[in-house]
């Protein structure tokens, strides 16, 4: 299953029946390390079972554990992992994510959801699709500095030229003379329009379908940038007829999918590197002007007072920090991270920030405007 936004929402609008258990884990895709996955999914699970010990019964411990028991046991499961293994399971409900991207080993049993890491993954400034099309089909990628991966198509995509125009694919149209006088001559045919000028605007046609398909189901939902693989004559097409904002000016002269996985991640990471350091920059550079205007925080309570009353515009948070403690409307109260109320209050403001509509962007440490966490522009 893959993530996606829709989901994310989901997760902060839906109310959740606690214990809610999150469980985030690398997974390694070759052997021997992939060899470790099971041994540290097995020793995740006795976290979380501990964990639980301080507020449930034992009975009632098996069953919220089962979901996870099974699966350690499911060998086929184990077979073909990815970068990263995500587990977010309440009594009456379980979901699984196989990433394209490590997250940390972490085993969280509260009354929310732990969702940081999903955060990063799909706020993290470094994330983008690379479309590929070509006169017989389309492919998307998704990916981001560390990785990158073939991405399902949303089933309003037209894959396919034939997908998009059906028996519409006319053939050049053609009329017959005769020559050679009255005993008759052999026949000659004549293309009107030419059959490259019909394979041109089939070709448009095609294209015009793809680039609304794909603004509508895939850039508006994610706004990603958005890189165009293509042949050069067919790059020419689709950027004459495109309506996406979100489609870069760099380009990739060749079809993603005839390239090898690792090539097209080196090309696409060169493309996308100076649009990602522009755009966290500029967020910084906004909150620093914002502070000095007084619209602009990194103390943590006041921010939290903020966040209630949905007063952030942008929150940066910090990729590689835990604040553990309690948000209750406003209020914070710092706490111990292995309770079973207890949340990474950075966790809980980004998730409100996003409930109210704002922008969280999960920022590197290295590139924190602070050393508080966080940082927030009204």
């Amino acid at each position: 299953m893959q993530l996606s936004p829709n989901l994310f929402k989901h997760l902060f609008v839906t109310p959740q029946q606690p214990p809610c258990m999150s469980l985030y884990m690398p997974t390694f895709r070759a052997s021997p390390d992939k060899e470790q996955n099971i041994i540290q999914f097995k020793n995740l699970v006795k976290e979380m079972e501990q964990s639980l010990r301080q507020k449930y019964l034992q009975r009632e411990i098996a069953g919220y554990l089962k979901p996870f028991y099974n699966l350690l046991n499911n060998r086929r499961f184990w077979q073909y992992p990815l970068d990263g293994l995500v587990i977010l399971a309440t009594p009456n409900h379980v979901r699984l994510h196989r990433l394209q991207r490590t997250v940390p080993a972490i085993a969280v049993v509260a009354q929310q959801f732990y969702v940081k890491p999903l955060m990063r993954l799909l706020q993290s400034a470094d994330r983008y699709q690379v479309l590929g099309v070509s006169r017989e089909k389309v492919c998307l990628f998704q990916g981001n500095r560390y990785q990158l991966d073939s991405f399902e198509l949303d089933s309003h995509v037209p894959a396919t030229i034939n997908q998009a125009l059906g028996e519409e694919v006319p053939e050049a149209r053609l009329t017959v003379a005769s020559y050679g006088g009255t005993n008759g001559g052999s026949a000659m045919y004549h293309g009107h329009g030419g059959r490259k000028d019909s394979v041109d605007t089939d070709t448009r046609r095609y294209f015009i379908q793809v680039d609304r398909a794909i603004l509508a189901y895939h850039s508006r939902p994610t706004r990603l940038p958005l890189l165009l693989g293509a042949l050069p004559e067919h790059q020419t097409v689709f950027r004459d007829i495109s309506h996406n904002p979100w489609l870069l000016k760099e380009r990739l002269t060749s079809y993603p999918a005839s390239l090898n996985n690792g090539s097209l991640k080196e090309q696409c990471w060169e493309l996308i590197r100076p649009y990602f350091i522009d755009r966290l920059n500029g967020i910084v550079d906004e909150f620093k002007v914002a502070q000095v205007k007084n619209k602009g925080s990194v103390d943590l309570e006041y921010v939290a007072e903020m966040v209630e009353v949905g007063r952030i515009k942008t929150l940066l948070i910090d990729a590689d920090r835990q604040i553990p403690g309690i948000y209750n409307k406003g209020k914070i109260k710092v706490d111990d991270i292995n309770s079973p109320d207890t949340n990474d209050l950075l966790d809980d403001l980004g998730e409100l920030v996003i409930q109210k509509s704002g922008e969280v962007v999960v920022v590197p440490s290295e590139m924190m405007p602070s050393e508080t966490g966080l940082a927030a522009i009204f």
